[in-house]
């Protein structure tokens, strides 16, 4: 409510146009920054989501293969995933 407010309060106004907007476009604005926030929320839940089957892949190939994590790191090549260094140092 309080960024919709200071949007209000320094919006340009139109020759013959009311300092408050209607009510209308106060809960558009609204529901606007509500579904913005949902899909922001959404979206760090799918991050997190897939950060952890990252690291659940990680412990599978480590199992696996008996390679240390390091190096089950070390042979990633996909983009967002390389570089990462082991968990422990291990």
């Amino acid at each position: 409510m309080r960024l919709v407010c200071r949007e209000i309060a320094h919006a340009a106004r139109k020759d013959g146009e009311t300092a408050f907007p209607e009510l209308g476009k106060i809960v558009e604005r609204l529901e606007a920054i509500r579904r913005s926030h949902q899909q922001k929320i959404r979206s760090i839940a799918e991050g997190e989501k897939q950060e952890l089957w990252f690291w659940q892949w990680v412990d599978f190939e480590m199992e696996v293969t008996g390679h240390a994590e390091q190096e089950v790191l070390d042979a990633v090549r996909v983009s967002g995933y390389t570089g990462r260094k082991a968990r422990h140092g291990t």
